[in-house]
């Protein structure tokens, strides 16, 4: 078993255990949506946030990379419990917009390609 697999184990039991993390909620609210949402808030707590912020709820769509640069998205969040899934992280590099990544994927999947995220300020990686 490799490390990464030990900490999705690890992460997926803190999740089970933590009943009333935001993110479980936001799940709950928006399970039925799927696609690519565009807003100025936090989808976890809803809070604003500075600049355009876009959550997908489905598989990723190469029309989404032209979309998401148009709207000028700072904040991408990706959460494979909201039904996040792709097969690949290669559309990365076209996202010249972000500054924040989020993303809770568990999967033994390289995310090597946010090293060219060259705007990239904050990564977060569940």
């Amino acid at each position: 078993m490799g490390l990464k697999s030990i900490l999705n184990c690890i992460v997926e039991k803190l999740i089970l255990r933590k009943e009333d993390d935001p993110r479980i909620q936001t799940v709950k609210k928006n399970s039925s949506k799927r696609g690519l949402s565009i807003g100025n808030t936090d989808p976890y707590d809803g809070k604003p946030m500075d600049g355009a912020v876009a959550h997908i709820n489905g598989k990723w769509k190469d029309k989404y990379a032209g979309i998401l640069n148009k709207k000028g998205v700072k904040h991408l969040f990706l959460n494979t419990a909201w039904g996040w899934t792709c097969d690949n992280y290669d559309f990365l590099p076209l996202l010249n917009t972000l500054e924040s990544f989020f993303l809770l994927d568990g999967r033994d999947i390289s995310i090597k390609q946010v090293e060219s995220l060259k705007c990239l300020r904050t990564l977060e990686l569940t």
